[in-house]
């Protein structure tokens, strides 16, 4: 079999959820060439869903090393970060992500998330505001954002978020799981017709975008209901008296 054609067996095992086989038919790839960047990425994903975020981390780095500028690649690295506990890297990928994709509302959104849990809930709240000023129909993004306004004091703004996000999607506030996690895929990413293609690496690249609620499994009840982001930010304001 050809590289390509491992690659593409490779992918079928990620698609099926066998993310252990996955990650070893991308290590034999490899093995073979230490420079096939769309390996690195993907056995960096299947890493990820095994919950492996150091693996997961050191495989994005060297995609990144090897392949065309991508703001998912920092996207998904710092959530990786985040996830193993460094959240000043994570801050900083999340801000390349910004950087290179500034019209992408989810790039803020994403940040803003990493950024209350570091404690800068000033921060946070500006990225939630750009976030909303680039869709203003994020419900996400409307209920964080009252969230932390509420805790601060501020009912009035808070309320109108609230609003806000109910009337947007009144079905998914509170409790409404996202759409599914992203999966590893082998189809190359179509642009935005308004953008210039990026530049295409010599092998396949998967595909996909991180959108509102794509931490993954792990985080889905804190980014995507009410309740659960409470309870996260009773972490950031303890009441009086409370260690």
């Amino acid at each position: 079999m050809t590289i390509e054609q491992r690659f593409q067996a490779a992918l079928t095992h990620a698609e099926a959820q066998d993310y252990q086989a996955a990650a070893t038919a991308f290590t034999m790839i490899i093995q073979e060439d230490a420079s096939h960047g769309p390996s690195y990425y993907n056995r960096g994903l299947a890493y990820f869903r095994m919950q492996a975020f150091e693996k997961a981390i050191r495989d994005y780095s060297q995609a990144i090393s090897l392949l065309p500028p991508r703001a998912d690649y920092y996207a998904d690295r710092a959530v990786a970060y985040h996830l193993h506990g460094q959240n000043d890297l994570s801050l900083k990928d999340f801000d390349q992500a910004a950087i290179m994709e500034p019209e992408n509302p989810y790039r803020y959104a994403s940040r803003a998330y990493v950024k209350a849990k570091a404690g800068d809930v000033k921060g946070a709240i500006e990225d939630y505001q750009k976030t909303i000023s680039l869709d203003p129909n994020d419900a996400i993004a409307h209920n964080n954002l009252g969230m932390l306004q509420e805790q601060l004091g501020y009912k009035e703004q808070a309320e109108f978020h609230y609003k806000r996000a109910d009337n947007l999607d009144p079905n998914k506030l509170p409790g409404q799981a996202p759409p599914p996690a992203k999966e590893i895929n082998q189809k190359e990413e179509k642009p935005e017709p308004e953008k210039e293609a990026p530049a295409k690496p010599t092998a396949p690249q998967p595909t996909g975008k991180l959108t509102a609620g794509y931490f993954g499994k792990v985080l889905k009840d804190t980014l995507t209901t009410r309740e659960g982001f409470r309870e996260f930010l009773g972490f950031l304001f303890p009441k009086k008296g409370k260690s």
